[in-house]
């Protein structure tokens, strides 16, 4: 995943933030009506104008610049991306498995049930 500036929105977020926006006040939404007002490139602007165009009340805020007390639910939080090295790499197969103990994790996979049936 590549770092992007936060203030740029794919048209899969600005509609998912819009759609969010759209149930949880349950005003009538159409995605496709949507980029046609709004034209690419998207940004928070963006989302804060098709939200206003709803008749949504929006602004933009940095949390820091926030007390919790001045949050009025409900919110729109845009985290930043993760950093690739700050995603664990998991293994499938892996998931969930333990070792016992002084194994050293040398012991074979178990065989499947259904190995060396044939389809019938």
């Amino acid at each position: 995943m590549k770092a992007r500036d936060l203030g740029v929105l794919s048209a899969d977020e600005l509609l998912w933030g819009v759609a969010a926006l759209a149930a949880l006040f349950r005003i009538p939404f159409d995605a496709k009506l949507l980029l046609q007002q709004f034209p690419p490139p998207y940004s928070l602007e963006t989302l804060i104008l098709a939200a206003q165009a709803l008749g949504l009340e929006g602004t933009q805020s940095t949390w820091q610049s926030l007390e919790r007390e001045q949050l009025r639910p409900p919110c729109l939080v845009l985290l930043p991306p993760l950093q690739e090295s700050a995603v664990p790499e998991l293994d499938p197969r892996t998931q969930g498995a333990t070792e016992a103990p002084g194994s050293g994790g040398g012991e074979q996979d178990a065989p499947s049930p259904l190995a060396g049936q044939g389809r019938g």
